[in-house]
C-alpha cells in the first residue's frame, strides 16, 4: 500500500523559516565568549553561583520535608539539621563566590597537575620510552611544565582555561550567526 504526502516542505524552505533561533543562540554564545575572554573570572563565579543555588534549593527542600515528616518520623530533626547546614553553605558560597571558586577549582587542578607530573616522569624514566624520538620527550617535558603550572598556579590555570572556553565559544557563536544569516 503506497501513500504520498503532498504538503511536506523541502529543507530549503524549512531552513529559511528557522533562521532566527540559531541567530539568537549564536548571539548569546558570542557574547558569552567575549565576556569569558575579557573577564575570565566570570566563569568560576558563574559555576560557584550555580552550585550555591543548587545547594540552597536542596537545603530548603530538606527543611520543608523535615517539617512535613515531623509528625510521622522519629528522626525528622536530622533532615532539619542537614537542610540548615546546606542553606548555610549555600549562603556562604553565594556570598563569596570567587573564594569558593578558588578552592573548588584549585583542588582538582592541583590533583590533575600532580597526575601529569607523575605520569610524564614515569614516561621519561621508562627504558622503553628513552629509545623513542625527541618529539615524545618534548611532549613529556611539556606535560611536566603544564603539571607544575596547574599545581603552583591553579587560579591562573583556571582563568586561562576559561579564556580558551571563551575563544571556542566566540568561534562557535560567530559560526552559528553566519550560518543563520545564510539560511535567511
Amino acid at each position: 500500500m503506497k501513500q504520498t504526502i503532498e504538503d511536506v516542505e523541502n529543507n530549503e524552505e524549512l531552513n529559511r523559516s528557522m533562521w532566527l533561533y540559531p541567530l539568537i543562540r549564536g548571539g548569546i554564545i558570542t557574547v558569552a565568549g567575549i565576556l569569558l575572554i575579557v573577564f575570565p573570572k566570570i566563569g568560576p563565579i558563574f559555576l560557584s553561583a550555580v552550585f550555591g543555588l543548587y545547594l540552597l534549593v536542596l537545603g530548603i527542600g530538606q527543611t520543608v520535608l523535615s517539617f512535613k515528616l515531623s509528625g510521622s518520623r522519629d528522626r525528622w530533626w536530622q533532615l532539619l539539621i542537614r537542610g540548615g547546614l546546606l542553606i548555610i553553605a549555600a549562603v556562604l558560597i553565594l556570598w563569596y563566590p570567587f573564594s569558593f571558586a578558588k578552592i573548588g577549582m584549585g583542588i582538582p587542578l592541583v590533583v590533575g597537575g600532580l597526575f601529569l607530573i607523575i605520569n610524564s616522569l614515569q614516561d621519561l624514566l621508562s627504558p622503553s620510552f628513552q629509545n623513542s624520538g625527541s618529539l615524545s620527550r618534548f611532549g613529556s617535558i611539556f606535560m611536566i611544565i603544564l603539571g607544575v603550572l596547574l599545581c603552583f598556579a591553579p587560579v591562573f590555570s583556571a582563568l586561562l582555561l576559561f579564556r580558551f572556553i571563551g575563544l571556542f565559544s566566540l568561534a562557535g557563536g560567530i559560526f552559528l550567526i553566519q550560518r543563520a544569516l545564510s539560511f535567511r
